[in-house]
């Protein structure tokens, strides 16, 4: 993190389009977000945590749950340098697969 530019909530709030609040509450959900903290306890947020929160923005949008939204968007951004980019697209497609077959079992317990 040494040398990178370190944004507080509020400035990353006004890039992503969200209230502070917000993010906080998505960061419960979040290993990575924020990416420090101050002595006072001000989250401190790099460039990659804004690329995390601006996908997770996005996957919300499309009606994904917070918490899958979360777990989708780290995987996307990872910085793990291992990982290609089919591989993270195959991790997606999983998230996904798994999340349409619990929304198919709710709507099957609801409709009987």
């Amino acid at each position: 993190m040494a040398g990178q530019k370190l944004y507080r909530i509020g400035e990353v709030a006004k890039i992503v389009g969200v209230q502070p609040e917000k993010i906080r509450y998505w960061e419960r959900f979040l290993k990575t977000v924020p990416a420090t903290t101050t002595q006072g306890r001000h989250r401190l947020y790099t460039q990659e945590n804004i690329k995390v929160l601006k996908r997770v923005k996005q996957l919300i949008e499309l009606n994904l749950p917070v918490h899958k939204a979360c777990t989708i968007a780290e995987k996307l951004t990872s910085n793990n340098k291992n990982l290609s980019f089919h591989e993270k697209l195959l991790t997606l497609i999983d998230e996904i697969d798994e999340f349409l077959q619990e929304l198919e079992e709710i709507l099957d317990n609801n409709l009987r």
